[in-house]
């Protein structure tokens, strides 16, 4: 009798056609991806079907090997028997090609795969940012299921929990808290896999014209999605969608009855706001008792972590130097308190990455660089965002219209501002720009006319424009700061000032004192190394100068360059008697003060005594009548006798004079 045709030697790479059922002729065809021993067994074949097949797995056995990985639902295991040779995998070896007609050679053993590292929960919990309540939940999980396991052997059983609630906003990190508590889980043995698979809410909002159809569809979405789980963890993001509407937790509700049989873990993500109505709409959830895993919000230090991960994962890296150790925190700071609800934490996150990268490509483009660092790093100017910095700019300069008197000093500044504004534009639009022009300032007038403040307000100002890099950045200092007792260590000082206000203002408060004299070689030292920095590090640090009217004009006498080096200079006037009045009473009720009737005419006799139109002047006034008040009433106090709140906030016309 002739022997029949012997059976094509099946190799990885090969299509096939395989029997799901023996006692059926339908045929399912897939991709071989592995062939070799498993367990027991000479000679498997391990297939990648085309189509989903309920009930399959991802390429691991029930006896927990794993010969190969695919999307679960598609994984097969069959004889070489039951396999027929649909078609060769292209570019095969030529010898085993010419053996197709040979009788299929017993397969040599396979490599073990490489075992996988064991789960360390630290480690993992280490990578997500932030987030500290839900790590210590998952931490005192861990704690229950292993003690669990040893009273199991003492005949108590606890119940590994298998449904948890991932409670916080759009943005927090579900995903990573679900991969975490997947790889505990896997660990432990309380699910099949160490896995997670993810299914949208807003996939689920099942449609039909009646309450069977919803059910129908809902029962559908519910089978589909513990498939796609396949043993390990089903994460429902945005569960708290499908309470917004009549059938639309069904899904949910379905799910649960699913569930329960079979070893899937199930972590549902829902918001706060919406964690109750949602238990309400899906009584089965509600009632599986389900553990709580709080995601608080994330911090500015922690959404400026999330910022460099997702910038570093793109392939970029963010300036670790920029203006300080803070100043991504700081430029991030106004996009966190702006954004809306669904716009925080990794969605935040992420969007000022993609900002980032829009204008560092416009900024990279513009300036015809293209050096490795220059076209992967990421600065400060590339995360500030224009609509936050014209908010801040129109802070500061309303800010500024708040501060009494200084009419002619608040035109100056709006001019100011409007001249950058104006020159920034036109770069914008490639025309011609005063190269280099310079921002320095002298601020000249009496002491106490709100030289530091106003100072402080410019800063904001310019930063919000982008002419500076940290607009909150004003280190201010004296001839005290600058000028040292010895030669050669002066310039030592000045440079340190300059290092510290580097991107922002130095404001160099009674500058006119730097030289006291023509004598004076220190001070001289000073002011020619500051004159030489404004010229080495150009564009780096805005210089003020603010002192006394006439002191300042000798000063730059002593130093003839100094007066095209400060082209802006503002002159502050001493108050009127009416300014220092509205100040006085300004800081009254800052501080929750009032005035007793005729308590108002003796402030304005005091204002009046002390003369020169000086500001301090109105704080010390303010300051030493709140002495007196607490003077007045502390016998009262320390007799504990009880004063009434009115008592307690006004000054009455005796705390004016001394």
């Amino acid at each position: 009798m002739a022997a029949g045709p012997k059976q094509a030697a099946i190799h990885v790479g090969d299509r096939v056609a395989v029997r799901l059922d023996a006692k059926s002729t339908e045929e399912s065809r897939g991709e071989v991806r592995y062939v070799g021993p498993s367990g027991a067994q000479r000679a498997v074949v391990g297939i990648r079907l085309d189509e989903r097949k309920r009930g399959l797995g991802d390429g691991k056995r029930s006896s927990g090997e794993r010969h190969f990985r695919c999307e679960p639902g598609h994984a097969i295991f069959a004889s070489p028997s039951q396999c027929r040779l649909v078609a060769r995998a292209p570019r095969r070896d030529r010898r085993a090609a010419g053996k197709e007609n040979e009788a299929a050679p017993a397969p040599a053993a396979a490599a073990a795969p490489p075992p996988a590292p064991p789960f360390d929960l630290e480690a993992e919990l280490e990578a997500v940012v932030g987030l500290a309540g839900a790590k210590d939940a998952l931490r005192s999980l861990r704690n229950r299921l292993v003690v669990g396991k040893k009273r199991a052997a003492l005949g108590v059983v606890d119940a590994p929990p298998r449904l948890y609630l991932l409670v916080g906003a759009p943005g927090a990190a579900f995903g990573a808290v679900a991969r975490a508590l997947a790889g505990l889980l896997g660990d432990l043995g309380v699910v099949g896999a160490s896995k997670v698979a993810r299914e949208e809410a807003t996939r689920w909002r099942c449609g039909g014209r009646g309450d069977r159809d919803r059910a129908a569809a809902a029962a559908r979405a519910a089978a589909d999605a513990l498939d796609a789980a396949g043993g390990g963890v089903l994460l429902v993001g945005g569960a708290g969608d499908l309470c917004d509407g009549d059938g639309q937790a069904a899904a949910l509700d379905a799910l649960c009855e699913g569930w329960r049989s079979e070893r899937t873990v199930l972590a549902v993500a829902v918001d706060e706001p919406r964690r109750a109505a949602l238990l309400r709409a899906a009584p089965r959830l509600a009632a599986a008792r389900a553990v709580a895993l709080e995601l608080a919000d994330y911090s500015e230090a922690e959404l400026a972590e999330l910022v460099r991960r997702d910038a570093r994962a793109r392939g970029f890296a963010v300036d670790p130097a920029g203006d300080g150790p803070d100043w991504l925190v700081r430029s991030l700071a106004p996009r966190r308190a702006g954004a809306g609800e669904g716009e925080g934490g990794v969605i935040l996150a992420r969007a000022c990455v993609d900002g980032a990268l829009r204008r560092q490509t416009d900024r990279v483009y513009a300036s015809g660089t293209a050096s490795s660092e220059s076209l992967l790093r990421l600065r400060r100017a590339d995360f500030e965002d224009d609509g936050a910095r014209a908010d801040a700019g129109a802070a500061a300069l309303a800010a500024l219209d708040g501060v009494v008197g200084l009419a002619g000093v608040k035109e100056h500044v709006r001019a100011l501002t409007a001249q950058v504004r104006l020159d920034r534009e036109r770069r914008r639009h490639g025309m011609p720009v005063e190269r280099g022009a310079s921002l320095h300032c002298v601020f000249r007038g009496p002491p106490g006319t709100g030289k530091t403040t106003v100072a402080r307000l410019l800063a904001r100002a310019l930063g919000a424009l982008g002419a500076v890099r940290a607009g909150d950045r004003v280190v201010e200092c004296d001839r005290g700061a600058l000028v040292a007792p010895y030669m050669g260590q002066t310039a030592l000082k000045v440079r340190e000032a300059f290092d510290r206000a580097s991107g922002g203002v130095l404001f160099v408060d009674e500058a006119h004192a730097l030289v006291e004299s023509d004598k004076d070689a220190f001070g001289r030292e000073a002011l020619d190394t500051l004159v030489k920095l404004l010229e080495d590090r150009r564009g780096d640090v805005v210089v003020v100068l603010a002192g006394y009217s006439a002191e300042m004009a000798a000063l730059f006498r002593r130093n003839p360059g100094l007066a095209s080096r400060f082209p802006h200079v503002f002159d502050f006037e001493a108050y009127t008697a009416a300014e220092l009045g509205a100040i006085a009473r300004g800081l009254l009720a800052a501080r929750d003060l009032e005035l007793a009737p005729g308590a108002g005419a003796a402030l304005d006799e005091a204002l009046a005594a002390a003369g020169g139109g000086n500001g301090r002047a109105a704080r010390n006034i303010v300051e030493a009548a709140a002495r007196r008040m607490a003077r007045r009433l502390d016998g009262r106090l320390r007799d504990r006798r009880t004063v009434p709140p009115d008592e307690l906030r006004r000054l009455l016309a005796a705390d004016f004079h001394p």
